[in-house]
């Protein structure tokens, strides 16, 4: 993604930062120009819009850190920062790893203008640093260069910079990023949850846990539980294969390459993995028991209860020691149980404790792809659906939930299930960062 802005005369405007900014701007998502619209009025199309461009600047600068370590599934609108002028209805969505974005359709009746370009873009988080960041610098610059006294923007601006380069200092904001509040301006009490988060977890598995949290004063009773469970599992939690396995896939699994969506690294694995094993394609995991028996340990146990947020955890050990809630179905444990095998397997080096979570991140995307190959390969339940079973036949025959089925069968390309799963950024879930 690009912007891209012309600089104009000095705008009618009361605030010197939107006349010292006024631009011919254009917008460039997946090598589309989607800045381009429709005047209405006029009948003519043009290809960029005039606009003061400072409060997209600003927009970026404000949620810098959500923007690049965010990762909990909802999406900021473009749009949000127009200032009454007309924007692309353009999406982010951060996931950990990339920052999607998303350009549909709009109308627009005052002014009457339509925008009509779709675009899809996934780009790496630190191509958009640069990017993003390098148009930040341009508006910083003509600001400057425009007489216009340091403001908001460059306050802003300068704490980015000096964050990034401080370590305790940027792992603080991306936690935060992660958490969804505001690094600079939050308050004691959301930086105690990021405190007591990070006696527990470090890194990656840090965001990946705060971007589930919902709720924050539960943050703490949360890290309480898992901290009872892995004390009253320390024996029955255990899977001694796992580390054979983890030594033996290393090799095998590729997921650095930024063309590979979560879904094929996720099923890429699982099929290793059931190679490796030399399980049939048939063979039916139906209960907990059937997976941590094939994982060494035919006596292991679920937790007792459930916390906010968590679907299961791995604390890497000699022998790992897996936390898996309590639900109250055996599919949904798992389900849980073999994520978190994934996420020991495809993950190895994120930290000594793994949260497998409710977040709609690309690390959890990846271990929600592996769980459902593993307990439902695709090319089974593409078969059989060829074959004339319903969805719901197919789940029972592999002791899976409805949804896992409606999953793979979209991530297939099917489109039985393609018209009854709404994407992710559709209006059905478009929701707004908290910061």
């Amino acid at each position: 993604m690009k912007f891209s802005a012309e600089w104009l005369h000095r705008g009618d405007s009361s605030a010197p930062e939107l006349s010292a900014t006024t631009a011919l701007l254009e917008i460039s998502v997946a090598s589309r120009n989607v800045s381009a619209f429709l005047d209405r009025d006029a009948k003519v199309g043009r290809d960029r819009i005039v606009m003061p461009v400072y409060p997209i600047a600003e927009g970026l600068a404000r949620h810098w850190w959500w923007l690049t370590a965010g990762r909990a599934g909802t999406v900021l609108p473009l749009r949000r920062f127009r200032e009454g002028f007309a924007l692309p209805d353009l999406w982010f969505r951060p996931d950990g790893v990339d920052v999607h974005i998303d350009v549909y359709p709009i109308n627009y009746d005052n002014p009457a203008v339509s925008f009509y370009e779709v675009a899809h873009e996934q780009t790496d988080v630190s191509s958009f640093e640069r990017d993003a960041g390098h148009f930040i610098d341009n508006v910083l610059d003509r600001l400057g260069s425009s007489g216009v006294v340091e403001g908001w923007l460059a306050t802003r601006w300068s704490d980015v910079r000096r964050s990034s380069e401080n370590e305790d200092e940027r792992l603080f904001c991306e936690a935060a990023g992660a958490l969804g509040i505001d690094p600079y301006t939050c308050n004691d009490e959301q930086a105690s949850v990021v405190e007591a988060a990070a006696k527990m977890f470090v890194g990656d598995s840090l965001n990946e846990f705060l971007a589930a949290q919902r709720h924050l004063r539960r943050v703490s009773d949360s890290l309480s539980w898992l901290s009872e469970q892995e004390e009253a599992l320390i024996r029955r939690g255990r899977l001694p294969e796992l580390p054979k396995w983890k030594l033996w896939m290393q090799r095998r699994i590729d997921r650095s390459s930024p063309s590979k969506r979560p879904w094929n690294i996720g099923r890429d694995a699982a099929d290793i993995l059931r190679t490796h094993l030399n399980l049939d394609d048939e063979r039916v995991f139906g209960n907990v028991s059937a997976i941590s028996t094939l994982c060494g340990n035919g006596q292991f146990a679920v937790g007792n209860g459930a916390a906010n947020g968590l679907r299961a955890s791995v604390k890497l050990d000699e022998t790992p020691i897996l936390v898996v809630p309590e639900f109250p179905l055996e599919q949904t444990r798992v389900f849980a149980i073999m994520r978190a095998i994934g996420d020991y397997l495809i993950f190895h080096d994120s930290g000594p404790l793994s949260p497998i979570t409710e977040a709609r991140s690309h690390r959890q995307a990846v271990g929600r792809a592996f769980a459902a190959e593993f307990l439902a390969p695709g090319r089974v339940v593409e078969d059989r659906l060829r074959n004339g079973a319903t969805i719901e036949q197919i789940s029972i025959e592999r002791h899976v939930s409805e949804t896992l089925i409606e999953n793979q069968l979209v991530n297939l390309g099917l489109s039985e299930a393609r018209q009854r799963i709404p994407s992710l950024g559709s209006p059905e879930t478009r929701l707004e960062p908290g910061l």
